[in-house]
């Protein structure tokens, strides 16, 4: 069985993602959806602004499985970074927990920061 799915950030917001758009991808056999929640380097930290009303709206147009993935850098713990994702998590889509079907991703890159550079990737 092959199960199609979306990874998706605030960055696709700007390119037209829409919950109507949500729905649609639903209706055309889309069976995850995994948005960016967080992202934290030495310079800071990136919250997404609108990870909880689009897996919301996927959870609502009946996408089965729903996560957030987390970009993570060498330079902040990781305790620290799940943390943030967690607290993130429970304060945009506070029913993640009884889901049933929510996974996290982890995106893991070498990223230029990782080499004791500063800030935070300027894609999101």
């Amino acid at each position: 069985m092959t199960l199609y799915g979306w990874d998706a950030s605030d960055y696709d917001v700007g390119r037209g993602l829409t919950t109507g758009r949500i729905r649609d991808a639903r209706a055309a056999g889309i069976s995850f959806m995994t948005y960016k929640g967080t992202e934290q380097s030495a310079a800071g930290t990136f919250h997404s602004q609108y990870y909880g009303v689009m897996l919301t709206a996927a959870k609502d147009a009946g996408i089965p499985f729903l996560g957030m993935y987390v970009v993570v850098h060498s330079q902040v713990t990781a305790e620290e970074q799940a943390t943030t994702a967690i607290d993130y998590a429970d304060d945009h889509t506070p029913w993640w927990r009884e889901y049933g079907r929510y996974f996290w991703q982890i995106d893991l890159e070498r990223w230029p920061t990782d080499d004791g550079g500063g800030g935070l990737q300027g894609r999101v």
